[in-house]
């Protein structure tokens, strides 16, 4: 029921309200869907040390020998001819649209005639390659069984990233957990039916058309569908498809080769032994290399659909990479000889310093990931084989000089000083190119995301919903709202709010059939929330009341009872049946319809109420000068004082030269139009959307000129869509004053906004509605003038555009 959560980066975990009820909802896609790649790679690498374990136990060591070669063979084969349809699939199924099934499709049946070329020559070519699999040509059952399983291993292996690019990604977890357990059961149920290690390579293969078959189901006849509705904005040009595979392609094979040829050089300078140390501590390492990857590959899903989230998303994937993977390699590093122990006293003498380098070369390599993924998402191509060139030529440059001198560790030390340098290299370009604005925008971004991780552990705590000392005084004011049935109203739940009131909804307890709350109860304690929920009733009660605006669209809150305490003032409003503005306008078919019935609700309130009036400088001064003084009492972080002063002297200037003896139709406004405070009425087959109410109303004013509430939509929304910071969206249209086509469909609804079509009155309305919020935020809660990082994005951040003028 309350706005403004939005824009804050210390903002409780985000909720959404279900009949009125707040609930604590899921994270965001590209968390969700990070964290289940993330938790696939982990089950699949613990269980994956369970399979050889036990294979250890029950096999021989000579079929242990030939079935993990076996297996190893089946995945370079596959991952060979799988032609970065990986990647691919990652960058283009998730705004294919309805083509999203073609371009699956066409991946599988192409790598799967990749995987039969593939395995064909290396039957061919096997006494030269591996001698020691001779056996699978001597019978043409047993090679064709060979060249199948790799061909379904390529598919098995293709779906993953079909999955994670229709946003599915859960299902990787799930299909790989219930694979790696059936392979494990398998391994038990085959063990002594074969020799030669065929048992192992059975066990892991067998499972494979099951899972492939089911899994694909759900993809073709699930997902795909409900994929399908939304539109394909994304260009699948043959052009472009060849362009980013052959470079992805190319630079893919540089890390390939990399992980491949590190052993090779082990084992021929320091022999067997040291390359056991080495093979034992990379099983341990790689889980955290995927942990970047994982993270990566979800980002590049999220971002493909909506190029203008990136930003955000890059930042809050550098921080969900960073924290569990800086935590597990520190954790790695100094456990490091005690996990070795459990493998024997020669692998925790040979293998400990090791192990702690190559975790610690997985912090650098993290980041190097989260860059790929950018670098895909916005077509840097050579970029990105560029990059994974110079790793390979660093690890196997540096690994060949140091391992003689240093022994194993030496190749430890050569994936560390790889991708150190790498990563240090990306930064210096990042740097030169976007300058210092653009890596203090970006630190900002990771701050804010951080901040909200934080605070949502903070948040997720169970809270009393009601101070229980003001128990009796809820008594008095049910009593007083007049309701015959008020008596068995009771505290159901908290809604958000960031102006530190207290937001609760009141349930009929004797009416099982109304879910929905009947009431909403609104506790303010302290100068500020008591002097701000008066202004909302005081407004709202005058535009109830007004008969001028009884045929308003909407429904205003009407006021049940209030009761002032010495420490508290409490608020019962009738509570508006209706959907949160938040949910509803976080959904992509939703949305343009919304916007369009909220541009035209907050319309008509200032039609009915408009009347022309020239610009002043009293007008000025109520909208401009005031807003400024609070800005410029508000401490400063980004600016030195005297830049903090000239940024706000410019700003000052541009707002009177634009506004100052124009002639506007200035009107009645919310003030705060944003869509915490917006509810819609509930979809309903051929119907229309429509706006069921508007609450708090406290920055109401009479004057506002027209389309100041749609612009406010208009920022507010885009935080909404693209999870960015106030800051953030008011820099962006600073730099290009430009509404997009979808802005403009719905702006204009109800009201002639031509403003929208031009860049300085675009400028203008933009900095007047950021300007009046962060003010009004700043006079209505100690919360927002004691968060440095808020008032550093959301106010420096947007001032440093008018110092740099």
């Amino acid at each position: 029921m309350t706005a403004n959560s939005s824009d804050l980066p210390f903002r409780p975990s985000r909720m959404r309200r279900r009949s009125g009820l707040t609930m604590l909802s899921f994270p965001s896609p590209l968390v969700r869907n990070g964290y289940a790649l993330i938790a696939s790679a982990a089950v699949t690498s613990a269980l994956g040390i369970v399979f050889w374990v036990i294979a250890a136990r029950v096999y021989s060591e000579e079929q242990v020998g030939i079935g993990g070669v076996l297996i190893s063979v089946l995945l370079t084969l596959s991952s060979i001819a799988q032609l970065n349809f990986a990647n691919s699939l990652n960058r283009f199924v998730p705004a294919a649209g309805t083509r999203a099934g073609n371009l699956i499709l066409f991946a599988y049946g192409a790598a799967a005639a990749a995987s039969i070329v593939v395995a064909l020559g290396f039957l061919v070519a096997i006494d030269l390659l591996v001698p020691e699999l001779h056996f699978l040509t001597n019978s043409p059952l047993l090679a064709a069984c060979f060249i199948v399983a790799v061909a379904v291993w390529t598919i098995f292996a293709l779906q993953d990233s079909a999955l994670a690019g229709l946003r599915r990604s859960i299902w990787v977890t799930i299909e790989n957990s219930l694979y790696a357990v059936v392979k494990i059961i398998l391994l038990i149920v085959f063990a002594g039916i074969s020799v030669a290690g065929l048992s192992i390579f059975a066990a892991w293969t067998v499972p494979l058309l099951l899972f492939v078959g089911l899994v694909n189901y759900l993809i073709f006849w699930k997902f795909l569908p409900e994929h399908g509705q939304a539109a394909g904005n994304i260009d699948l040009s043959m052009r472009t498809m060849v362009r980013f595979f052959g470079w992805d392609y190319l630079g893919g094979l540089m890390t390939t080769v990399a992980m491949g040829v590190a052993p090779v050089l082990v084992l021929s300078h320091l022999g067997p032994e040291a390359n056991a140390s080495y093979h034992l501590c990379w099983l341990i390492i790689y889980s955290l290399y995927l942990i970047g990857r994982s993270m990566g590959i979800s980002l590049l899903a999220e971002s493909t659909v909506d190029l203008r989230r990136l930003p955000t998303l890059a930042a809050d994937a550098f921080i969900h990479t960073m924290l569990p993977l800086g935590g597990s390699a520190i954790a790695i590093a100094i456990a490091a000889p005690l996990l070795l122990q459990a493998f024997g006293p020669s692998y925790a003498r040979d293998g400990a310093g090791l192990l702690q380098v190559l975790a610690l070369s997985t912090i650098p390599w993290g980041l190097v990931t989260i860059f790929l993924a950018i670098a895909r998402a916005y077509g840097w191509m050579r970029t990105i084989a560029v990059v994974q060139l110079a790793t390979m030529i660093l690890v196997l440059g540096l690994g060949s000089l140091l391992l003689q001198p240093l022994g194993v560790l030496g190749m430890g030390l050569a994936w560390l000083a790889a991708h150190s340098l790498v990563l240090t290299a990306i930064a210096a370009v990042l740097i030169k190119r976007n300058g210092l604005e653009g890596v203090l925008g970006w630190s900002l971004a990771a701050a804010s995301s951080l901040a909200r991780i934080l605070t949502g552990f903070a948040g997720s705590r169970t809270a009393a919903p009601l101070d229980p000392a003001l128990a009796p005084d809820l008594a008095i004011a049910l009593r007083a709202t007049g309701q015959s049935d008020a008596a068995h109203w009771r505290v159901a739940g908290r809604i958000p709010s960031q102006s530190g009131m207290t937001v609760l909804a009141l349930l009929d307890t004797t009416a099982s059939d109304k879910p929905n709350p009947v009431a909403i109860l609104k506790v303010a304690k302290g100068p500020e929330q008591t002097a701000s929920l008066k202004r909302s009733l005081v407004r709202s009660t005058a535009i109830a009341d007004d008969p001028g605006l009884a045929m308003l669209p909407f429904v205003i809150p009407k006021v049940l009872a209030t009761h002032r305490t010495e420490a508290a003032l409490l608020v019962i409003e009738q509570a508006i049946a209706g959907i949160d503005g938040r949910q509803v306008l976080r959904n992509d078919k939703q949305r343009p319809m919304a916007l369009a019935a909220a541009a035209g609700a907050i319309a008509a309130l200032h039609n009915a109420t408009a009347t022309p009036r020239q610009i002043d400088t009293a007008w000025l001064d109520r909208w401009i000068a005031r807003p400024l003084g609070r800005l410029r009492a508000s401490p400063t972080l980004l600016l030195a004082r005297p830049a903090r002063d000239r940024a706000l002297h410019v700003l000052a200037q541009e707002q009177q030269a634009f506004w100052l003896g124009t002639r506007q139709q200035v009107g009645m406004c919310h003030g705060d139009y944003s869509p915490g405070n917006l509810l819609f009425s509930p979809p309903q087959p051929n119907k229309a959307t429509t706006v069921a109410g508007l609450v708090d109303w406290d920055r109401a004013c009479n004057d506002a000129p027209a389309g100041l509430d749609q612009c406010h939509l208009a920022l507010t929304c885009r935080m909404l869509v693209h999870d960015a910071e106030l800051g953030a969206v008011v820099r962006e249209l600073l730099a290009n004053p430009r509404l997009d086509e979808d802005e403009q469909s719905w702006i204009g609804a109800g009201q002639d906004c031509g403003w929208s079509m031009d860049a300085a009155a675009i400028r203008a309305m933009v900095v007047l509605a950021w300007l009046n919020h962060v003010a009004a935020n700043l006079d209505k809660s100690g919360h927002y003038a004691g968060s440095r990082l808020w008032l550093a994005y959301n106010i420096d951040w947007v001032l440093r555009a008018f110092a740099e003028e």
